[in-house]
């Protein structure tokens, strides 16, 4: 049988020695008090305030649109007092509001547990960071938090994908961008992409960092794709990409070079598409739309990783950016009747990514078997999260007088239905609406999911284009649906229902599910008839503004396209803008003459500090009794040195660095160029003169307790992080995901002046197995630390042998089952560390668990 050797990672008890003049050594001893007899009344006080969203990373909460930042439930908020105690904790309430009872004196409050895609929000004046020094009775002692992906600026831009008829061989622009803030039939529009460079594309997404906007292949009738590789065929599988600062445009990926099978189709000669006004019929791409090519597509939050529906294969893929290769793909399971199934929508949101699906009824064409259902996959496994049926009554996609059919209050099951003349106007206006759950949202402000119903027909037809045989001409209504629903508490999503989203209410006009819709200010009048659905199923949200941008037919004219704004409060419109207007078959009208909807967001601002502070008792926690020191210098570095920028420390003992825009004072310099997942350095180059410095030295930093002398983990929230280095505390650091600001970088400065801190960490050594036979020679690996701040010197190790081990090294002597080093360590320096191995072997006949541990016994 074999020894099993326990992998042991034993630090033993710091060694803490403090040097006087005489050079004595002394060991710290704790006093207790103890007073009888008497009773202390103290008045009981409280410490509230409230945990917020810092949407536009101001360090302020917003109360109203266009900024309006909610409170967050769920974070814990812990006070302590002088002694390190824990005095008082609480969780903010929905409305992040809280309260800590029993509170008196001077106390460290700190706020944590919130979700890991959560950061601390920029300083501010309503934000002090995540640790805060305060004296009871204290209120609004406030902390923003951010998702950085809720950051956006106050105007960006939108972008969409347009349609123009015809080959993609022309100089039409297929993929434009303009400035949130348009509104009505003017307005800038900056043109990203040709025909003949990307052709039909649905998805969007956008990395921020990088400014680079991503579109996908999309199969829609009447428009051409594509043939980049020459093979005959329409590009089914092509992600592009557009560089928005420059607006230049070029193929990213073919997906079917990585043996993705997209379906297949002709190219545009076989298709029988010509020239932008020359209308075709198109016959092979009619019953195609929406089972071949690419879904939707978005980017995880650090941009790494792209996913993808997969229309044909009915999968979800994971691209990985940096090596554009597959990192996987997963079968989104379904309970679709004959495997009549469609998934497209996509949204990556909070470390997860949510999948839309329908079912598309169109072998029973049963409309009880529509349904759609929104999937969370957390990388490992699909949970449903929302689910509906698809059959209830909705508004007339026409209405009115031209109206003589009413197929569009209605969703059909999927089909290759007739062409219906609905109008007696000489021509066939035609609709049929077929769903695709084609985009998701989420509102961080109540966390509802807003989902958006594409028409099917929209891309089965256009506008003054043929049938799929003949040479009549037809003009196509589509009638696509946005709709919302609530968390329900436990993971999952409520749908609305008459009109009512939780406690909100938008129409109950029995036009929605359960007879009313929220969002009802989709409809569009000349007064006497109109559209009661215009959505084409592309959606975005800026956070803060309390509106819903969605594309959608007629925003303001008649026969144009364009986005319009859905209140979040009660679905009403509030604002539109038009970005075509129709009048031949070039673009599509009534039709889907628009793809997905995307923000381009500029990247979250980083932060970084926070505090510089006396550390009295020398054991390296920030206590609330403990001064903050003020007018001290801390340099900011790269990796290789180069000064970036200068604070000194405020009254309060902060100082920060941030590339947000702002306007820099003594302590806080922003505009910087502060770059993710980036090393730089902190450095205290000068204690200043300020009377709260008196005592002290540069290299009299206290210990630094959880913390080593490589790159910092910025995980630990109260203690000190400095060593010195080059005769400078010194703070090695490694910035975050974009947007990921960082307040626990600290400087503990000690009046003791000289004080090292001694700790050992024990390990199997380097290729060591860790379970041997009787008889074999087994290795160990001793680490020792210096975290103080002068040398160490005559360090000795002491070992205790287990019961089935004999020592067999001769670099120790053992006595009474305790191994020491021959020759102690003679210095380590401090911040330094060194190591040495110690070697055993097992005893013949035993077997079970040896378990060898270490300490530091002495040192001078």
């Amino acid at each position: 049988m074999k020894t099993h050797l326990i992998d042991l990672t034993y630090t033993a008890p710091r060694e803490q020695y403090t040097f006087q003049s005489e050079g004595r050594l002394w060991r710290w001893l704790g006093t207790l008090l103890v007073v009888m007899g008497c009773t202390l009344s103290v008045a009981q006080a409280q410490v509230s305030g409230k945990v917020f969203q810092d949407f536009n990373a101001n360090g302020a909460q917003g109360t109203a649109s266009p900024n309006l930042e909610p409170g967050y439930g769920g974070i814990t908020v812990k006070a302590y007092d002088a002694s390190g105690t824990q005095v008082a904790t609480a969780t903010t309430a929905a409305d992040g509001t809280y309260t800590l009872t029993g509170v008196t004196g001077a106390v460290r409050v700190e706020f944590t547990g919130f979700p890991s895609y959560y950061y601390s929000g920029p300083k501010g004046t309503q934000n002090n960071t995540s640790v805060q020094f305060v004296t009871a009775p204290a209120t609004n002692v406030n902390f923003g938090i951010n998702y950085p992906v809720n950051y956006c600026q106050s105007n960006p831009n939108l972008a969409t994908p347009c349609y123009v008829n015809g080959a993609a061989s022309g100089t039409g622009d297929v993929l434009v961008s303009w400035p949130y803030s348009n509104s009505g039939t003017t307005g800038t529009v900056n043109h990203l992409a040709t025909q003949t460079q990307i052709g039909s594309t649905y998805g969007l997404t956008y990395d921020r960092t990088g400014k680079q906007l991503y579109s996908s292949s999309w199969l829609k009738r009447h428009v051409g794709l594509p043939d980049l590789n020459n093979d005959s065929k329409g590009d089914l599988g092509n992600i592009y990409v557009t560089n928005t600062t420059t607006n230049a445009t070029s193929l990213w990926l073919d997906l079917t070079t990585l043996g993705i099978d997209f379906g297949s189709i002709a190219n545009d000669a076989g298709r029988g598409l010509g020239v932008l006004t020359a209308p075709s019929n198109d016959p092979t791409s009619f019953a195609m739309v929406g089972k071949a090519g690419i879904g939707d597509i978005d980017l995880s939050d650090d941009g790494k990783t792209l996913y993808l529906t997969n229309l044909f294969d009915k999968k979800l893929y994971a691209i990985d950016v940096a090596t554009k290769t597959v990192i996987s793909s997963w079968i989104v399971p379904q309970t679709c009747s004959n495997n009549d199934v469609v998934n497209m929508g996509l949204k990556y949101y909070q470390g997860n990514v949510y999948v839309g699906q329908v079912c598309t009824a169109e072998t029973s064409q049963n409309t009880a078997d529509l349904k759609a259902t929104v999937y969370k996959f957390d990388g490992t496994s699909f949970t449903s999260v929302l689910s509906f049926p698809v059959n209830y009554t909705r508004g007339d996609a026409v209405y009115g007088p031209d109206a003589v059919c009413s197929s569009g209050s209605q969703w059909h099951a999927w089909a290759t239905p007739p062409f219906q003349d609905c109008t007696p106007r000489g021509f066939g206006l035609i609709v049929y609406t077929q769903p695709i759950l084609s985009d998701i949202e989420f509102d961080p402000v109540d966390g509802r999911m807003i989902v958006g119903l594409r028409d099917r027909y929209g891309d089965q037809t256009g506008r003054n284009n043929y049938a799929t045989t003949g040479t009549a001409v037809y003009e196509s209504v589509i009638g696509g649906e946005i709709l919302g629903a609530i968390p329900d508490g436990a993971g999952g999503y409520i749908l609305e229902s008459a009109g009512k989203l939780g406690s909100l209410t938008g129409s109950t006009n029995g036009k929605g599910p359960g007879g009313g819709e929220f969002y009802n200010g989709e409809n569009w009048t000349n007064g006497v008839g109109g559209h009661q659905e215009t959505s084409m199923g592309g959606l975005a949200i800026l956070p803060g503004r309390n509106e819903i941008a969605l594309t959608a037919i007629d925003p303001v004219q008649s026969v144009s396209g364009g986005v319009i704004f859905l209140n979040e409060t009660n679905g009403t419109r509030s604002n539109q803008f038009e970005l075509f207007k129709s009048s031949g078959a070039e673009t599509f009208g009534k039709a889907n003459g628009l793809g997905d909807l995307e923000l381009l967001c500029d990247p979250a601002p980083i932060e970084i500090g926070n505090r510089v502070w006396k550390d009295t008792d020398n054991d390296g926690i920030q206590d609330p009794d403990e001064p903050a020191l003020a007018g001290v210098t801390v340099q900011l570095t790269d990796a290789s040195g180069t000064l970036i920028a200068t604070a000194i420390t405020d009254a309060n003992g902060n100082y920060i660095f941030s590339s947000a825009v702002g306007t820099s004072t003594t302590s806080t310099k922003y505009g910087l160029n502060l770059m993710p997942t980036t090393n730089y350095t902190l450095k205290v180059s000068s204690l200043g003169t300020d009377a709260s410095v008196t005592g002290l030295t540069l290299t009299s930093v206290t210990i630094a307790p959880g913390e080593t002398t490589s790159t910092n983990t910025g995980a630990t929230l109260n203690n000190n992080d400095a060593f010195v280095s080059g005769g400078l505390p010194t703070i090695n650091l490694k910035t975050g995901e974009t947007g990921a600001n960082n307040h626990t970088y600290d400087f503990g400065f000690t009046s003791v002046s000289s004080v090292f801190d001694l700790a050992l960490r024990k390990t199997l050594a380097a290729g060591q197995a860790a379970s041997v036979n009787p008889g074999s020679t087994v290795k160990f690996t001793i680490t020792i630390y210096n975290q103080g701040n002068v040398d160490a010197t005559a360090i000795q190790v002491s070992d205790y042998i287990p019961t089935g081990l004999t020592l067999n090294d001769a670099n120790w002597s053992v006595s009474g089952g305790i191994a020491t080093l021959n020759t102690p360590i003679g210095s380590l320096a401090a911040g330094a560390s060194t190591t040495r191995d110690i070697t055993f072997t097992v005893n013949a006949g035993f077997t079970g668990t040896a378990i060898n541990k270490a300490e530091i016994s002495s040192a001078i």
